[in-house]
């Protein structure tokens, strides 16, 4: 994926939890599904700005920045497929 299918699914996925109810809140320990869910959506803010441009993109910085953000989205697709909010397929096409 390049920097921009990242920030594109972040912004579908912020804007679906969004439409859920879900606010950016940074909580790794919350207990409930909503709490988890707006874990997530914090999760769609913070992963641009990994991606904010510092140093050119052939720098090891930089692709460091991009696989964490890689790293973070999958996350993000998994936590979302398992509380239904939304499919792998649907999910897959961010992927491509």
């Amino acid at each position: 994926m390049t920097r921009d299918q990242v920030r594109t699914a972040c912004a579908k996925y912020a804007a679906r939890l969004g439409a859920r109810g879900c606010v950016p809140v940074r909580n790794i320990d919350e207990k409930t599904l909503d709490g988890r869910l707006n874990h997530i959506r914090w999760m769609c803010d913070e992963v641009p700005r990994m991606l904010e441009e510092k140093q050119p993109f052939e720098t090891d910085s930089s692709r460091a920045r991009l696989e964490k953000a890689m790293r973070w989205l999958g996350f993000m697709q998994g936590a979302m497929a398992v509380a239904d909010v939304m499919t792998i397929d649907e999910m897959k096409d961010d992927n491509r």
